[in-house]
């Protein structure tokens, strides 16, 4: 099957930086898939165990798990599976909709946005399981946690302030604080943990005029942001494991966008 012809979401690379794993639409509804990084041999994981909708994949450091969000009796869970859909477990139960895991680089634990129908706010659990510990209580929404390579911080987005903003914050919810003046959404870092590759703008007006969506990358060092992919519309970036690459969304399409060499993008 080819990858042109389905409708795409979430590409997350593999820790080896070979693999994509992402979301699909197939006739069933949302499942797992995935595929080489140059978009050859699609192979769909097994989702009889989910008996329901599966979307936002992430990888375990040691590649040995996903982690995904599930949809079953109406709301979404975090569960974690094997490659081949075996042993599926969950870590999260209902009734709020738990969306948008990341492991922590030490694979003990998992961050997740949770909605609980007034707002989305970010929380933290154990890959084990048991109460989840909620790190933001803002009366807007908080979504799209990205643990830093380090371990330090976990990036996310927020509309506190009016439009979409990347803000930071410790593990234990504390030393919540803006990243830059631009209008951004679904950080995801860089393997040094220096930059963030988002879907937005390098501009600091509101997301919700006719500004257009691409993919980014922000330096921590200096504040500044660069648009890349020559214009393309983007999103739901993920950095490959060696920085050289960016594979995102377009039009429901699976892209990489090579960073060294003046953002080229390759459609799969």
């Amino acid at each position: 099957m080819s990858l042109e012809s389905l409708e795409c979401h979430s590409p997350r690379w593999s820790p080896d930086g070979k693999h994509l794993v992402f979301a699909w639409r197939s006739e069933a509804g949302f499942g797992l898939a995935a595929a080489k990084a140059d978009g050859t041999d699609f192979r769909p994981l097994a989702t009889d165990p989910f008996r329901g909708e599966a979307r936002d994949p992430a990888w375990s450091p040691d590649a040995k798990h996903l982690a995904c969000a599930v949809r079953r009796d109406g709301s979404w869970d975090i569960a974690l599976m094997k490659l081949d859909g075996a042993g599926l477990t969950y870590v999260t139960e209902g009734p709020a909709n738990d969306r948008s895991p990341d492991w922590s680089p030490d694979g003990k634990r998992l961050a997740f946005a949770r909605d609980t129908g007034r707002t989305r706010d970010i929380y933290v659990v154990s890959a084990a399981g048991g109460d989840p510990v909620r790190l933001t209580d803002s009366p807007t929404d908080d979504v799209g946690p990205r643990w830093q390579p380090s371990g330090a911080l976990i990036a996310f987005a927020t509309d506190r302030e009016g439009t979409w903003r990347l803000y930071s914050m410790r593990p234990d919810g504390s030393g919540q604080t803006r990243l830059a003046d631009v209008v951004a959404e679904e950080p995801a870092w860089s393997p040094d943990g220096n930059s963030l590759a988002y879907a937005g703008t390098t501009d600091p007006r509101n997301a919700r005029g006719p500004l257009p969506v691409g993919i980014c990358v922000l330096s921590l060092a200096d504040g500044s942001a660069r648009r890349l992919g020559g214009g393309v519309r983007g999103h739901a970036p993920d950095w490959s494991r060696d920085g050289s690459q960016i594979a995102f969304t377009c039009d429901f399409r699976l892209c990489v966008l090579d960073v060294s060499n003046d953002g080229a993008v390759t459609l799969l």
